[in-house]
């Protein structure tokens, strides 16, 4: 549904040219929700400009539902554009119309009859759960409400592919999670392409199919979430999972030791590894942390696992080869 195909963006300065992208590959299946993150300046907000070509690529090519929209005339792009909605960070709402009227400007854009506007607009406040607020200013409405009044005039123009830059960065960690549970049930409910441009790991593990970790304008890492988290050196799967606190200094100077840092994935969550740990290898293990994650249909368990002292490397080396992974903190 979306391939950039070694898509790069260069912007002259003062003092030469810019790279903001370099030969950037990137594929999102009918369907799916693809997250790409990295930190300021990686490239993410002009990646999401060239998809739409609101930035036109310095090189490569742009292709949606097959159109190969770097090829296209001014008119066969305004065209193919409207099967593109976009989210935006701030919102970007008029403040001197209310919700329906904003939801409504894409319509009246495009010249649909004022009968369906009405209509459409009433569909799409009720499917993002604002059927009541349709007379309301963007002045009187919450940070999530605005979004959610955004997000329903991105979709006015029916549009196979949305792009969201940044769309849950200026909300709360619970509307935050509202806005990502109500993108999750949008995509599924009407087929929706998702392209999220995010710095938050949170985003990837609560609705994303795949990931794409963008640095210094270069793609570092791609894929399935689910074949991600499979990968041993994976810098995008480390992130992901159980965050646990840092290992109490108490706890850890009252037990000399190795401190473990213990990831399990699958059906390994539930099996009796630690357990057998300490059978083979006659240990008293102390369990300082730990939790339990679903991402992308993937159990991840994590445990900070305290060793006494001596020599553990052969108990190391078990963990591994049971399936886990393993990184030695201390």
């Amino acid at each position: 549904m979306i391939r950039l195909s070694g898509v790069s963006k260069v912007f002259p300065g003062r003092s030469g040219d810019v790279v903001a992208l370099a030969d950037v590959d990137i594929e999102v299946g009918r369907g799916e929700i693809c997250g790409v993150v990295g930190q300021s300046g990686a490239g993410k907000s002009t990646l999401l400009r060239c998809v739409n070509l609101l930035e036109r690529p310095s090189s490569g090519s742009v292709e949606i539902d097959g159109v190969e929209l770097t090829t296209l005339d001014a008119a066969a792009l305004r065209d193919a554009r409207r099967g593109i909605g976009t989210v935006f960070q701030q919102f970007a709402l008029l403040s001197s119309r209310s919700a329906a009227d904003n939801v409504a400007l894409p319509l009246e854009v495009a010249g649909v009859p004022r009968a369906r506007r009405r209509e459409r607009v009433r569909e799409l406040l009720e499917l993002v759960g604002l059927e009541d607020r349709a007379d309301a200013h963007p002045a009187q409405l919450s940070g999530g409400q605005q979004q959610r009044v955004g997000i329903a005039r991105a979709l006015a123009t029916e549009p196979r592919v949305l792009l969201c830059d940044e769309a849950t960065s200026a909300l709360d960690p619970e509307t935050t999670d509202q806005i990502l549970d109500l993108l999750r049930d949008l995509n599924r409910r009407l087929d929706l392409t998702v392209l999220l441009i995010t710095h938050e790991m949170h985003v990837v593990e609560r609705i994303c199919d795949r990931g794409v970790l963008l640095k210094e304008g270069r793609v570092v890492e791609s894929g399935r979430v689910a074949d991600l988290l499979a990968q041993p050196r994976s810098v995008l799967a480390a992130g992901l999972g159980p965050k646990l606190p840092a290992p109490d200094p108490d706890v850890a100077a009252r037990i000399e030791g190795t401190l473990l840092d213990v990831r399990f994935l699958g059906d390994l969550v539930g099996e009796p590894v630690i357990a057998d740990l300490v059978r083979r290898f006659d240990l008293d293990v102390s369990v300082v942390g730990g939790g339990v994650d679903v991402i992308a249909g993937t159990r991840i368990g994590r445990l900070h696992l305290q060793l006494p002292a001596g020599d553990h490397a052969g108990a190391i080396a078990h963990l591994r080869r049971r399936g886990a992974e393993v990184e030695v903190i201390a």
